[in-house]
């Protein structure tokens, strides 16, 4: 029915179009003019499984653009030749006709997909899938690319017209569709480490469309690619046949995330996390993210990227009405992931300073600029403002933060589906609780260990006092048993904090201080100098903790447990939104925006 091998021609060879296919490709450039209209714009590329919770929940249900397909459908049969082979080969055109061409095709074979089973196996062996798959399962997780393979003109042809083939399929209720389908998938990582688009839309055909339960759903997606499935879909399986699925999606330019539910009575939505209400939407997050080790995910922390960016336009009473649903610890982490929120939580939590702590470590990690500092030197840096902080927002209340950071730092694991933005201000924290001297035994231990090279650093840092003249020849020890064993990274570390604790007891380097703490008399400084005498690093190297490979210990993306959540997703009307798309918000009273205008309120001194 389709014709011959010339479906999906070589790349680089010439493509030759018969009065057949000059037609078809006109009547598509037509259409596409009118796609303005197509309630599934936004989300084109996941259509297919947008259509398959539609046609579950009604089986009338239609394309959005069903009119405009079918009168598309009516203009093409009445073109002279083989106008579906010509629809076909437009699946290697540019991805806008492209998946056009998808959806003429899914309406066209709708009732019979006979057609789309020939063009699946077709696909296979042109796309030479079993070889896809043999390379895939021998590159190791997290593993990049061949070089050149992301840029080769067969290979990007060949997974293009593979992925819109998949996604064609996707749009198909019908079993043996769906099981030939199945055998198009690769489940590779791409260029950013997830599954290809395509393949995520056909694996949430197959859960939606032959409606898998979730624990066999995940399961069978982390046999065969835990490390692209867990970088894609952040899933929870609560029991009861509910499932809950948060997911990236790319249109053009666009970025952003759809949400995909199941309730325990099978009742499925799938919509963009744009339109879920801010407080139905953080509460379905803490859910989904329930544990520390989930919170470490990259979509975890690109959903909270997500709500960041866009914090300005929230309804200020929606945006209350999710934190009261939200435990302490959870809100505090959401100010740290989200700081444009930090205001607003520190506002609910009667910490009205909290966000300045927040802007400290951000300030300190220095993420974002051009020539990134170490953390180690940033939190020296800011010394100054270290202690406004630490008296503008509390003690108890900054061990508390810390100690959730820390937590989170102990479930950290470097995998490609993790993240360590956000997770690196625990560095900061630590480095900074070592400048308030609040872990002098912790940090004893860990030297006298010399396993973690950010201890040294911060063993250096820590405040001058009546320790001092120990600390100074533990230190020097500890150098010398590092190069004793070769530990090269360990004895760089000791030598930076060597370099610290010499310039926060006020000498120019630690011989200095080494010699003065050998006499008897000598008697250390009470604080710290309000200014180093010299620039406190000389090492450009982070020591971080988070630079190294290690064995993951999160265990399955999924929770066993029963739950009672059955709870529907609140989403906005279209009267809450503007016509440019922005939600109506009023804008919460502003604090003080800085630690300056916290000591002028207070009345505190000018002393650091």
């Amino acid at each position: 029915m389709l014709g011959g091998p010339e479906l999906l021609p070589r790349a680089g060879a010439p493509v030759h179009l018969d009065a057949a296919e000059r037609d078809v490709r006109r009547v598509v450039g037509e259409l596409r003019e009118v796609c303005g209209a197509c309630g599934y714009r936004r989300i084109c590329a996941f259509a297919p499984a947008k259509l398959q919770v539609e046609v579950k929940a009604d089986r009338k249900a239609r394309h959005r653009h069903a009119r405009v397909l079918q009168d598309g459908l009516e203009r093409l049969r009445g073109v002279e030749g083989n106008w579906e082979r010509g629809l076909v080969r437009m699946l290697a055109a540019r991805e806008k006709d492209a998946l056009l061409a998808g959806c003429l095709l899914s309406q066209a074979w709708r009732k019979d997909p006979a057609p789309l089973v020939e063009l699946l196996r077709y696909t296979h062996e042109r796309c030479g899938v079993e070889a896809l798959k043999e390379a895939a399962a021998e590159r190791p997780e997290g593993k990049p690319l061949e070089p050149g393979q992301g840029v080769d003109p067969e290979r990007l042809q060949t997974r293009m017209f593979r992925g819109q083939v998949l996604r064609l399929a996707s749009f198909f209720t019908q079993e043996e569709a769906l099981k030939a389908m199945q055998e198009l998938l690769v489940l590779d990582a791409d260029e950013e480490s997830r599954l290809f688009q395509y393949e995520a839309v056909a694996a949430l055909a197959l859960l939606v469309g032959r409606s898998l339960p979730g624990t066999k759903w995940i399961k069978a997606l982390e046999r065969d690619a835990p490390g692209p499935f867990r970088a894609t879909f952040a899933a929870r399986d609560p029991g009861n046949g509910a499932i809950d699925v948060f997911f990236p999606y790319r249109h053009g330019r666009k970025r952003s995330y759809l949400y995909l539910r199941r309730d325990p009575g099978q009742v499925e939505a799938l919509t963009s996390v744009e339109k879920i209400r801010i407080d139905s939407l953080l509460y379905r997050m803490f859910l989904v993210f329930g544990t520390d080790g989930m919170k470490t995910h990259r979509v975890f922390k690109e959903l909270c990227r997500h709500i960041n960016v866009r914090a300005g336009k929230f309804n200020v009473n929606h945006v209350l009405s999710g934190f009261e649903r939200l435990s302490r610890d959870d809100l505090l982490l959401l100010g740290i992931y989200a700081p444009a929120l930090a205001r607003a939580v520190g506002h609910f939590l009667e910490c009205p300073d909290y966000h300045l702590l927040v802007k400290l470590l951000y300030a300190a990690r220095g993420e974002g600029e051009g020539d990134r500092r170490p953390a180690h030197e940033g939190v020296l840096a800011q010394r100054e403002a270290w202690a406004e902080v630490v008296d503008a927002v509390g003690t108890e209340t900054i061990k508390g933060v810390f100690a959730l950071l820390f937590r989170l730092n102990a479930s950290y694991v470097k995998r490609a589906y993790t993240t360590p933005t956000y997770l690196k201000i625990g560095e900061v924290a630590y480095l900074f609780t070592a400048v308030a001297g609040w872990n002098p035994k912790g940090l004893e231990l860990e030297l006298k260990q010399g396993k973690k090279p950010l201890a040294a650093v911060a063993y250096g840092m820590q405040p001058p006092g009546k320790w001092s003249r120990l600390r100074v020849g533990k230190l020097r020890r500890a150098l010398e048993r590092a190069r004793d064993a070769e530990r090269d990274e360990f004895a760089r570390a000791v030598e930076q904090g060597m370099r610290y604790m010499a310039v926060v007891h006020g000498y120019p380097d630690f011989g200095a201080l080494e010699r003065a703490a050998q006499d008897e008399a000598w008697e250390p400084p009470s604080r710290a100098p309000k200014h180093l005498p010299v620039p406190a690093s000389a090492s450009a190297e982070e020591f971080s903790e988070y630079e190294g490979e290690q064995e993951s210990d999160l265990g399955e993306l999924v929770d066993d447990g029963s739950s009672e959540d059955d709870e529907p997703v609140v989403l906005m009307d279209d009267e809450e939104v503007h016509e440019d798309g922005r939600l109506k918000t009023q804008r919460m009273r502003r604090q003080a925006s800085d630690v300056g205008k916290v000591r002028r309120r207070r009345g505190d001194d000018d002393e650091g």
